[in-house]
């Protein structure tokens, strides 16, 4: 039922919120048609677009005919209803699965992975997804064996195991399956259930990008722009995004527009970068919702209305996003868009610093501990909290290591230890480390010379303000897509 093409089961959910919408019909069903070329057996978005034919008198199109070969056209007509309804095709799966099953050319096999896929991407019903997707996947069936793989990689509906969900990967690559190749590269490159192998990674990445997997395309588009197991090459990212863009992908849509807010590999069109943001957020991608919000926030692309801003931060953060609950708790921690409230930003913060937590928010965190804002004062706290976001190579945390060692704040003074993190600090790209270094380097002959005497008459003089500001400001970091 799925093909090779997976990736068109999200483009046909979208397809579906609109199959009441008469102005959107034309759209849906250019996008069910190109679906079609490409996979002429692909039942369900057969079955959605005789659907609109039905229900909205769109100009037919031919279908595959051994798809609708039967003359009772009743029987078939209530299959197309059941199809379009994604409720109902999961609460009556075993009734719609046998319905399928009847048409010509769609086995058993084929009428379980339509189900199954419905109750992943659709209803979110793990447990019945794992349930219906194994007998087919057992018996070799792509499709199958690709959204079961899923199920085990995420642990939703059947038991997080990655070994097992790359073994079902691989299969359903041998089938020529661009979602799996897609999702296995993922795997090879995290070092998921697999030994972290990037040559084999990028290698997947493009075979099913050259199959027209737009997934695929982004995650090959990431690692030109980072220069994970090619070549950095910021242009051949923007590239790929420019290519991922025209498929509908909302990812694309977000990281495109980044590229355009930024001028990475791309002109800079900052509207152009926040209409992408506009476009990604509509169709659900939470990321591209938060850059609509700091855009907002910043009047960058856009007319600035901090409210506005706020507003969508807060959608975002209910949709579980960590870079917005981040930002947000940074309007909280500023006062600048909202009340200022450093008891509410010091919450959030804590949020975000889990067992993975977010290196920004560690960051944020020990500057609250160490200004007491929020949080009682607590310099050792604040310290640590730098050290967790140093550890995930967080510049400004590098920075701020650096000044707690120069100044003895929450640990004990070292100007060896201070010209180290603001060495590393601006490897990882902090200008301001450049100032905090030429205090720092004229005593360094006086440092090898005596390597357990602190020359306090000369660190003395330097404020806090001298390096990062007489507010602190430097320790913060600034709002980013």
């Amino acid at each position: 039922a799925l093909g090779c093409h997976m990736g068109e089961v999200e483009q046909l959910v979208r397809t579906l919120r609109a199959l009441d919408d008469p102005p959107a019909v034309p759209e849906c069903a250019r996008v069910l048609e190109e679906a079609l070329a490409r996979e002429p057996e692909w039942l369900p978005a057969a079955l959605i677009l005789r659907d609109l034919h039905l229900r909205h008198a769109c100009p037919q199109r031919p279908i595959n005919s051994r798809l609708f070969p039967h003359s009772d056209v009743g029987t078939c007509e209530l299959a197309q209803k059941r199809a379009a309804d994604g409720h109902r095709c999961v609460v009556e799966g075993n009734e719609l699965a046998a319905r399928l099953a009847r048409l010509e050319g769609c086995g058993g096999h084929a009428a379980a992975c339509f189900v199954g896929s419905w109750a992943y991407y659709v209803q979110r019903d793990y447990e019945l997804a794992a349930r219906v997707l194994q007998a087919p996947a057992d018996a070799g069936h792509a499709g199958a064996e690709y959204v079961l793989g899923l199920c085990h990689l995420d642990g939703t509906g059947a038991a997080k195991d990655a070994g097992r969900a790359v073994t079902l990967f691989e299969r359903a690559v041998a089938a020529g399956h661009t979602g799996a190749m897609n999702c296995l590269a993922l795997c090879c490159e995290k070092g998921d259930g697999v030994t972290r192998d990037m040559t084999r990674a990028i290698e997947l990445y493009r075979r099913a990008a050259e199959a027209g997997n737009a997934k695929a395309l982004v995650n090959l588009a990431n690692c030109y722009e980072h220069g994970d197991g090619v070549e950095f090459d910021t242009a051949r990212a923007a590239e790929l995004y420019g290519r991922a863009e025209d498929t509908g992908e909302p990812s694309a849509w977000f990281f495109f527009g980044v590229c355009l807010l930024n001028g990475s590999g791309v002109k800079k069109d900052e509207q152009r970068g926040f209409e992408l943001f506009r476009r990604a957020a509509e169709a659900g991608n939470v990321r591209g919702l938060c850059s609509m919000a700091l855009c907002y926030l910043d009047g960058t692309g856009t007319q600035r209305d901090g409210a506005r801003g706020v507003e969508l931060l807060r959608i975002a953060v209910a949709r579980g996003d960590s870079w917005a609950k981040y930002n947000l708790a940074l309007c909280y921690f500023d006062g600048d868009v909202v009340e200022k409230d450093q008891d509410r930003a010091a919450t959030l913060l804590r949020e975000l610093t889990g067992k993975a937590g977010l290196p920004e928010a560690w960051n944020c965190l020990g500057v609250c501990y160490e200004e007491g804002a929020g949080v009682p004062r607590d310099e050792r706290m604040a310290f640590t909290c730098y050290q967790h976001a140093a550890d995930d190579e967080n510049m400004t945390a590098a920075y701020n290591l650096g000044y707690c060692y120069k100044k003895g704040v929450g640990v004990q003074r070292d100007i060896r230890q201070a010209v180290v993190y603001f060495k590393w600090a601006r490897a990882l790209g902090k200008q301001e480390a450049d100032n905090a270094l030429d205090q720092l380097l004229h005593t360094e002959e006086n440092i090898e010379e005596n390597d357990d005497e602190e020359d306090e008459e000369d660190f003395d003089d330097y404020e806090a303000g001298d390096v990062v500001g007489e507010d602190g400001d430097e320790h913060m970091e600034d709002n980013a897509t």
